[in-house]
């Protein structure tokens, strides 16, 4: 209840009245205030992300709701209803050993008689105490030629070498470890854990001499690539000291291929592919690889709904979440469509007009990244529902980012090259192991044969099956 002076006129505000609005002012200024210092200290959490080297730009994972992050309530394990899934017990023993009979109870501490039970086995893994590595030495007999009185020696066998210190089954193994992300350093404490002590310059000839000879069979996967019907492309950040340079990728299903440039131009990619090809190209929307003639392109769409994803947890507009959520519902159809050939064309082209619509609502038009997101619909709609018309496609472009994924994730640890020679045979090892690997070969036995081939004997290994090339 106001009070108002006695004698007062009346029009006069009170003195509460006046006190009570700079009050409110105040108030409001100071929810405000919190309000921006949280989301000034959001925004730095951010930044710090992203400067420890996370790929999620601003607004992604660590700008994920808490509530979202915490909601996943599911159990471990299996759901109910299905069986369940354990380790398999191995097959056999080396050793046993027995242990002493409980002495007591552990839930009421009374004394234990022995049953006339078998015993139970607890079967546990260990590694063998005794060193991984074997020394072999090869006993060379010699003489003396009768023309012209010069020793010879026995040869050793051709896949070590002229003068081998370390036998070519380490080095693939160390070959592996280093394509599989692991610095210099952590390779040489992993030989050091398996009893042989080398040093980071030895391991580097060792990474050289196996490019060097797996380096023949380099031609062969660059034409099978090139005339593959579908192949997935994608390119990452490999520096050269200081200087830019870029590790590219192009793989089908049982070939990769990676290479090394100094340059994230469209000429690279124009020259991995050909000039010849005819296929599909599974990449991003990175400008480079539209700029190649006469291939089809089928862009991935986890780009695409990740970046609506980003954009509605950065601005917070409903017409953003209705963007994701429309483009989540189209994707679904599309990998439904893709099921059922007999009406995939038909599928394919509602899928497109939807794209477009989806693209030219003027509604959802509310902020600049929105418009963006949806000029590249208008722009991309046929290519984005191509997948949904051949089984062969994908809709993504994962595998390729897979492939990529240690070495991203290794570039913290192992810096950038030292120079262009390294980068060159980080390429042609990177090759040659996830090739293999797609071809179920053992790498060891591919680069033993190699070393035999190269150092004058034997056949090289052919580790590309002509008919898994085409796919």
């Amino acid at each position: 209840m106001r009070v108002l002076a006695v004698g007062a006129p009346l029009g006069v505000v009170s003195q509460d009245d006046r006190i009570a609005e700079p009050e409110r002012q105040l108030a409001e200024r100071d929810a405000e205030l919190k309000r921006l210092r949280e989301q000034l200290e959001k925004q730095g959490e951010v930044i710090e992300a992203w400067k420890r080297g996370h790929r999620t730009r601003p607004g992604g994972k660590k700008a994920q709701r808490k509530a979202a992050r915490d909601g996943c309530t599911r159990s471990p394990g299996r759901s109910h209803g299905h069986r369940g899934a354990g380790r398999t017990a191995p097959a056999s023993v080396d050793r046993e050993v027995t242990l002493p009979p409980p002495p007591c109870c552990p839930d009421c501490g009374g004394d234990v008689q022995r049953s006339p039970e078998p015993a139970r086995r607890q079967r546990v893994e260990e590694p063998r105490p005794q060193p991984a590595v074997e020394t072999v030495a090869y006993v060379r007999p010699q003489g003396r030629c009768v023309q012209c009185n010069k020793r010879v020696l026995a040869s050793l066998p051709y896949e070590l070498g002229p003068n081998a210190k370390v036998g070519p089954k380490m080095q693939a193994r160390i070959v592996e470890q280093k394509s599989e992300g692991l610095s210099l350093a952590q390779v040489q404490r992993e030989c050091k854990r398996a009893g042989l002590s080398i040093s980071r310059g030895g391991i580097q000839q060792f990474l050289h001499r196996c490019a060097t000879a797996m380096a023949p069979r380099g031609d062969q996967i660059k034409n099978a690539i090139q005339h593959a019907t579908h192949r997935w492309m994608d390119e990452t950040s490999h520096r050269i000291r200081t200087h830019n340079g870029w590790l590219w990728l192009a793989r089908t299903r049982d070939i990769v291929w990676f290479e090394h440039a100094e340059s994230r131009s469209a000429e690279v990619a124009q020259a991995m592919i050909g000039d010849r090809f005819r296929g599909v190209i599974h990449s991003d929307f990175y400008a480079a690889y539209w700029t190649i003639e006469g291939a089809e392109h089928a862009p991935c769409w986890a780009h695409t709904i990740r970046t609506a994803t980003q954009i509605a947890e950065r601005t917070e507009l409903p017409e953003a979440l209705e963007v994701h959520q429309s483009l989540q519902r189209l994707d679904q159809r599309a990998v439904r469509s893709q099921q059922k050939p007999s009406t995939a064309e038909r599928n394919a082209q509602a899928l497109s007009q939807g794209l477009r619509e989806l693209g030219r609502n003027p509604q959802l038009r509310v902020h600049s990244e929105i418009e963006r997101l949806q000029k590249r619909l208008r722009k991309r709609a046929k290519e984005l529902a191509y997948f949904a018309t051949e089984r062969a496609a994908e809709g993504t472009n994962n595998s390729s980012g897979r492939t990529l994924r240690p070495h991203a994730m290794s570039r913290a640890r192992c810096g950038p090259a030292r120079s262009s020679r390294r980068a060159k045979t980080y390429a042609m090892n990177l090759t040659a192991t996830h090739t293999l690997a797609a071809q179920h070969v053992a790498f060891a036995d591919a680069l033993c044969a190699a070393r035999a081939h190269h150092y004058g004997r034997g056949k090289f290994p052919t580790f590309i099956a002509a008919p898994l090339a085409r796919h």
